[in-house]
């Protein structure tokens, strides 16, 4: 089967909708179909294809209703980025936006969420009610990264992500700042500057924070490297759809502190002890300090991510793809059927 898969982004992107497309076409290769990745903007999909996966609902409006116009019959798939959870979803329904992710949805055969409380945020009931009819949870996997030792020194904290105003990057480095002087965390923090006004705050905070380092975009290998070998790390996001770095992090044990949004909540569980609240940096502070200081503590994150660890495992996504193809395969059985 030759399937299709629509990005928003070019192929070679580290943001969140590349890595998960490539991701999806190695998986789906394996499975034995013929892999195509194209991007939302080239407007062009297979004359010969079998199934169509969109990611970002309103990116891929377009390129998705003209499949739907010119092969009525092949199967549609959208995954809803983060950005369609919580921004255009998000928004009135008379704006564009709204308008093109919610028409996106309307013609998707199946929705695809990367963690369960996603569609909870769309404020427009029917539609909720809509694509919770449709939706099919497929987890992001991760590998678990070689060992590596653990600094002796100082108590390392990984900051992993670019730096854009809706990840709130210096969080992390600003919690550092209030603690106390016998502390030894540091805080190392990669990912690639956005803009140019937040490699100037990146640059202003590395002088002004003695335990705070800005390494810049690395490569991935390097970046893995740097989580397992922190003792912690931090994701500080205002939303997300379903960050990469979660399950990277459980995969590998590395103790997570995160902030509590829908996307954290769908991934770890209501209960998870290592949540604070957006842009809190006293909450988060204060984990900080039980981080470093209590090793009950950092067993208790372990322990929690340890349970849920096969939730992300390679071959459990694959085997979510297997079942979500077979469904398609019945219900076009079904069609057929019936058309005869």
């Amino acid at each position: 089967m030759r399937i299709d898969i629509v990005s928003p982004v070019s192929n070679s992107s580290t943001r969140g909708n590349g890595v998960t497309a490539r991701r999806w076409s190695d998986i789906l290769t394996k499975l034995g179909h013929s892999v195509f990745i194209s991007n939302s903007f080239d407007n062009a999909v297979g004359s010969d294809t079998d199934l169509v996966v969109g990611i970002h609902a309103t990116r891929c409006s377009a390129i998705l209703q003209t499949v739907r116009e010119r092969q009525p019959e092949v199967p549609l798939l959208v995954c809803l980025s983060g950005t369609d959870l919580n921004h255009d979803l998000a928004k009135s329904e008379s704006n564009n936006d709204w308008k093109r992710a919610s028409r996106c949805l309307s013609l998707a055969d199946r929705v695809i969420l990367l963690e369960p409380e996603g569609y909870k945020t769309i404020r427009n009931e029917s539609l909720r009610k809509t694509v919770e009819s449709k939706s099919t949870v497929i987890y992001q996997s991760a590998f678990p990264y070689e060992t590596v030792s653990k600094r002796n020194d100082v108590f390392e904290v990984s900051v992993i992500g670019h730096l854009r105003p809706v990840k709130d990057p210096f969080r992390t480095a600003l919690a550092a700042l209030q603690l106390p002087e016998s502390s030894k965390i540091q805080v190392v923090h990669f990912g690639q500057a956005l803009s140019d006004e937040m490699c100037e705050q990146a640059i202003a905070m590395e002088k002004a924070n003695p335990r705070y380092r800005w390494v810049g975009n690395r490569p991935h290998n390097e970046t893995m490297r740097q989580l397992v070998r922190s003792q912690a790390t931090v994701l500080s996001s205002v939303s997300e759809g379903a960050p990469s770095l979660i399950s990277e992090a459980v995969v590998n044990s590395v103790p997570l502190l995160t902030t509590r949004i829908p996307a954290t909540v769908g991934l770890l569980g209501h209960d998870y002890p290592g949540f604070f609240e957006v842009y809190n940096t006293d909450q988060l502070t204060s984990l900080l300090q039980r981080l470093e200081n209590e090793p009950q503590f950092r067993d208790e994150l372990t322990d929690w991510l340890n349970q849920i660890k096969r939730r992300f495992a390679p071959e459990q996504e694959q085997l979510r793809w297997r079942e979500l193809l077979l469904s398609l395969k019945v219900k076009l059985e079904r069609d057929d059927t019936k058309k005869k």
